[in-house]
This record gives structure tokens, C-alpha cells and sequence, in this order.
């Protein structure tokens, strides 16, 4: 990272503040950040700071043990254990209800869910009247 990358991500002065009250206490470094991060980045900063201050830094990089996510937030993605819930949104429900490439699409969606499971795959009891029929 560049000076120049931080000069506009953080207030002026802030390098200077973190140099000069930074003790090796990562929560006072966690501390500093949070109090001087641009206001335009806060957001995307916000829940890793969190979870470093709970967890520790080395809780940004290990693996998580349980992944939340929708069907095209881990495309791509494999899990030991999946829970499938067949619950559809509204607009997906419309599409399920015709026939042909849109009813296509949905199925293929939940293909896509199925098969990220490596050992054990759950499939949930629909919630709503609006869920695929597996």
C-alpha cells in the first residue's frame, strides 16, 4: 500500500497519530482505526474491525467455520455440509410458476445449491407457500 493509498483512506495526520500512540495492543490500533478512517470507506471497514476486536486479527484470515449466503453469494464455492432451503423470493416464484426458460432458470439455481455440498446435503422444510418442490 502506497502513502499516497493512504493519504485517501485516512485524515490527515492520522499516520502520524497511529505512530505516536500505537503500544503494541492491537485493540488501541483497532481503536485507532475505527476513530479515523474516512467516512467514505467506514462501511466496508466496519465489520472486519469488529471482528478483529472480538476474535483477534488472525480471525480475518482464517477460514470460516459456517458460511450464510444465498445460492448466488457461494456459487462457485464447496462446503462439507450443506443446508438448502427451498424458499423462493417473489420475483423467483413468478418465474417457477411459468413454464419453459424462467420455471429453467429457477431449477438450475438450485442445481447450483445441491452441488456445493462435498459430503452432506440437508434439504430444509419449505418455510412459505413460495418453494421449489424437491
Amino acid at each position: 500500500m502506497t502513502i499516497a493509498t493512504l493519504d485517501e483512506l485516512f485524515e490527515s495526520a492520522a499516520l502520524e497519530a497511529l505512530l505516536s500512540t500505537f503500544d503494541g495492543d492491537y485493540r488501541s490500533l483497532l481503536d485507532w482505526w475505527r476513530r479515523r478512517v474516512n467516512a467514505s470507506v467506514f462501511k466496508r471497514v466496519q465489520f472486519p474491525l469488529d471482528v478483529a476486536g472480538a476474535h483477534g486479527p488472525a480471525a480475518l484470515i482464517d477460514v470460516p467455520r459456517v458460511v450464510v449466503g444465498t445460492i448466488h453469494s457461494v456459487k462457485g464455492g464447496e462446503a462439507d455440509v450443506v443446508y438448502l432451503f427451498p424458499d423462493l423470493s417473489g420475483e423467483a416464484d413468478r418465474q417457477y410458476q411459468r413454464t419453459g426458460p424462467p420455471r429453467d432458470s429457477v431449477i438450475r439455481q438450485f442445481y447450483v445449491g445441491m452441488t456445493r455440498a462435498r459430503q452432506t446435503l440437508y434439504i430444509c422444510p419449505m418455510e412459505t407457500g413460495m418453494a421449489v418442490r424437491i
